[in-house]
C-alpha cells in the first residue's frame, strides 16, 4: 500500500466527511473522489450507540452530540441535550470545554442543513418544530 502525506488540516476534513460505515481513510476517499455521495435528502443511518461508545474519549464533537441524541431517542430541547453530553462526557472521562453550552448548540447548528450556519459537510442534525424552537433530534429520527 502507498502512503500519501497530508496535513492535519486535511486529515480532520477527511474524517469530517466520513460516512456511516467507513473506517479507514481510505473508505472515504474511495467514496469522495468516484463521486459516489449521497443525495442531500438521503436520511443518514446513525451509528450503533455501542460502536460509538468505545471511542467516545477521542471523538469529534459531533460524534458526541450525535451519540447523546441517541440515547435521548427522540426530538429534545437544548437543556435536555446540554445535561446528556455533560453526563457522557463524565460517562466516558472525556474533559468538557468551558462552554459546552456554545460547543453543542454551534456543533448541531454547523451540522444541520436547517441552520444558516451549517458548515455543508455532514447533515446530522434537525429542527423538526422549525427554527428557534429549541428542539432538536437526528435526522433519521425526524417525524
Amino acid at each position: 500500500m502507498r502512503q500519501i502525506g497530508v496535513s492535519t488540516e486535511v486529515f480532520g476534513l477527511i474524517w469530517a466527511a466520513r460516512q456511516s460505515g467507513e473506517e479507514s481513510e481510505n473508505d472515504i476517499l474511495l467514496r469522495v473522489l468516484s463521486g459516489s455521495t449521497t443525495s442531500k435528502e438521503t436520511i443518514r443511518e446513525p451509528r450503533k450507540m455501542n460502536q460509538a461508545a468505545s471511542s467516545l474519549g477521542h471523538s469529534y464533537w459531533w460524534q458526541v452530540v450525535e451519540y447523546a441524541m441517541q440515547k435521548i431517542g427522540r426530538p429534545a430541547s437544548l437543556a435536555e441535550i446540554y445535561r446528556v453530553v455533560a453526563d457522557v462526557c463524565r460517562d466516558h472521562n472525556r474533559r468538557m470545554p468551558q462552554e459546552l453550552e456554545a460547543t453543542v448548540r454551534g456543533t448541531l447548528e454547523d451540522n444541520s442543513s436547517d441552520s444558516d450556519r451549517y458548515k455543508r459537510v455532514r447533515d446530522i442534525f434537525c429542527m423538526p418544530e422549525g427554527k428557534h424552537s429549541g428542539i432538536w433530534a437526528l435526522r433519521s429520527n425526524k417525524r
